[in-house]
């Protein structure tokens, strides 16, 4: 694995790490703050706009989509029409461009690095497959970017400007999500990772993922963001600042994904793991998977804890990385004792007091084991209003510039309190010599998360 960064957040504690090289070609190493591709995480912010929208009283859930967009999707088998439920949790049917069509042919991530469509085009690529089921069927599921092709289309639609507008006017603005962007090129902004992929096998060298044609996901999987962008969106969804509560709990409404994907549900655009910390109930957010990059970003139930860990490879990752991914989440989401061992509890003494043990996450390569470390501990930011302002049409808002960061008041830097609580200078460097990546203990109480990769 090139490399990692992952953010934990609990009440108003916040920790980040991170491990490996963000570029192979001249071994820099990753920092807290680098962009990356956050996939399918895409997904829960078009959900969000489009129940907007339905807060609004501009959509209504259970809206044929043919109301809105006639002739885009034909109606099913037997003339049912699928509708904007159906599309933000997948019950609607209709194939997967991505999976069933695009992924089918040669070399297909290489190839499709330029490959330019429309989102229409996208969407007759699925249509022209068949139904997989009549939309709605009871007890049918099954994933499928197309269902969010076709709400992004929606939103453009109704709102009257392009999608990547409205996902800047309502959440990332309000939010101040100032490293997050819907790009409208290939290119990836700003300090970043760079995404590998070993297409030819282990022994080969690997294939640099990192410019990626948009036009492949768009709505379904677009959108570049950083870990702490993602832990802020999470949170105050979570927290009902972007929707009124009974949008938040349709939401939430989770149906299960099937017996291909045990202890997993999906709501509107938001996905519910038990495989976690299933004595605490689900996990709610989103994972994403594209060509370079794999995320998770989640919230506990009772929405105080956020984790997001981003990596710089997917598809060719080993099941080795794979499974210290899902020992680092249920470690720092579910608390001590429980990164092996899912079914091992132990007492948990309060919401920061985190007895992490030893997770480590191997890589492939000994040239790539250079750890890094970051670490910070900083009040959280005082609540933003989250009314959306007023559109102003401007010349950049579809291109990838981005606002300079802000530094909330109340920040690391602005209050002694929290700083003197840091690790010092001489930790933080003895970290970095370390055989991996430490978060050594501070007034919380978190004892120790190493990430060895």
């Amino acid at each position: 694995m090139p490399g990692a960064i992952i953010e934990v957040r609990d009440g108003r504690a916040e920790w980040r790490a991170t491990s490996g090289v963000a570029r192979l070609s001249d071994g820099r190493r990753v920092r807290a703050g680098d962009r990356f591709r956050a996939g399918s995480v895409t997904k829960s912010f078009v959900a969000t706009v489009v129940l907007q929208l339905v807060a609004e009283r501009r959509i209504g859930l259970d809206d044929p989509i043919e109301q809105h967009l006639p002739g885009l999707v034909p109606p099913g088998r037997h003339g049912e029409h699928v509708t904007v439920r159906q599309l933000l949790n997948h019950t609607s049917g209709l194939p997967d461009y991505l999976a069933d069509v695009l992924l089918q042919r040669p070399d297909a991530i290489r190839a499709l690095r330029s490959a330019r469509y429309t989102p229409r085009e996208l969407v007759a690529m699925a249509v022209a497959k068949g139904w997989k089921f009549d939309p709605g069927t009871q007890g049918a599921w099954a994933y499928s970017n197309t269902n969010y092709v076709v709400l992004g289309l929606l939103v453009e639609r109704v709102a009257g400007h392009s999608l990547g507008q409205e996902i800047a006017r309502r959440i990332i603005r309000p939010l101040h999500l100032t490293d997050t962007s819907f790009p409208s090129s290939a290119q990836l902004p700003g300090p970043h990772m760079d995404g590998y992929e070993w297409l030819d096998g282990p022994a080969a060298d690997p294939a640099d993922l990192t410019e990626y044609s948009p036009a492949i996901l768009w709505s379904a999987g677009t959108l570049i963001s950083t870990v702490h962008d993602l832990n802020s969106f999470f949170r105050e969804l979570a927290e009902g600042k972007l929707l009124p509560a009974h949008l938040l709990r349709e939401m939430r409404t989770m149906r299960a994904m099937g017996s291909d994907r045990p202890g997993r549900s999906y709501g509107l655009g938001l996905e519910g793991n038990v495989n976690y910390c299933h004595w605490q109930g689900p996990v709610w957010g989103h994972s994403g998977s594209v060509a370079g990059y794999n995320t998770f970003s989640f919230t506990t139930a009772d929405g105080r804890r956020q984790v997001t860990l981003a990596l710089s490879r997917d598809f060719t990752k080993t099941p080795e990385a794979d499974a210290a991914a899902r020992r680092i989440l249920t470690t720092t989401l579910c608390g001590p004792g429980h990164g092996n061992d899912p079914g091992e509890v132990r007492a948990f003494r309060g919401s920061t007091d985190f007895r992490y043990g030893p997770v480590r996450m191997p890589l492939q390569s000994a040239c790539f084991r250079r750890p890094t470390s970051a670490l910070r501990t900083r009040t959280r930011a005082p609540a933003v209003s989250i009314t959306p302002a007023p559109y102003t049409p401007r010349a950049h808002d579809d291109a990838n510039t981005l606002e300079p960061r802000r530094r909330p008041s109340g920040s690391f830097r602005d209050n002694p309190q929290v700083r003197s609580n840091s690790p010092s200078r001489a930790s933080r460097t003895k970290a970095r010599h370390s055989a991996g990546v430490k978060i050594n203990a501070g007034s919380s109480g978190l004892r120790r998360l190493r990430i060895a990769m």
